[in-house]
């Protein structure tokens, strides 16, 4: 049961996490250079993200080397993994954490989301500007158990 709430889990927070970050970031480039960005989508490896010196644009993931909080200083924060693998290992190395999570199973926030057709086949597409947008996103971004464990996680 663990097991399939952190499959059904996992990529609800990773969409939370790149949405709550989906603000500016920086994004470093394996060639070094850094875009000052939103990110908008991630599909099929590919992050679709909009700049305002840029416009939108389609980045490979195999081209990004780390993506940072843009911050008002010029080094960036610590990079954020935000692979489902890294919150799935992440949740299912911490107890606590594996908890706060079964916590959650019966929290009607999550219940609202997980049983939404249209939220979760955003989330399977991670259609993040569908979901910054959605109601019920909204409200769980705001649940505090979620914050918790976002804050646990990241």
């Amino acid at each position: 049961m663990s097991r399939l709430l952190i499959r059904l889990l996992g990529p609800l927070l990773l969409m939370t996490a790149l949405i709550s970050q989906a603000d500016q970031r920086i994004i470093e480039l394996k060639d070094g250079s850094r875009i000052q960005a939103s990110i908008i989508l991630l599909s099929n490896g590919v992050y679709t993200i909009r700049s305002d010196a840029l416009g939108q644009i389609k980045l490979d993931e195999s081209q990004v080397e780390a993506i940072y909080s843009a911050g008002s200083s010029n080094k960036p924060a610590a990079p954020t993994d935000l692979s489902l693998e890294n919150i799935q290992s992440t949740i299912l190395g911490d107890q606590s954490l594996m908890g706060s999570i079964l916590n959650l199973q019966d929290d009607p926030d999550v219940r609202a989301v997980l049983n939404d057709p249209e939220v979760m086949n955003a989330v399977r597409r991670m259609d993040l500007e569908l979901l910054r947008n959605h109601p019920k996103i909204k409200r769980l971004m705001n649940n505090s158990k979620v914050k918790e464990i976002q804050y646990k996680v990241n």
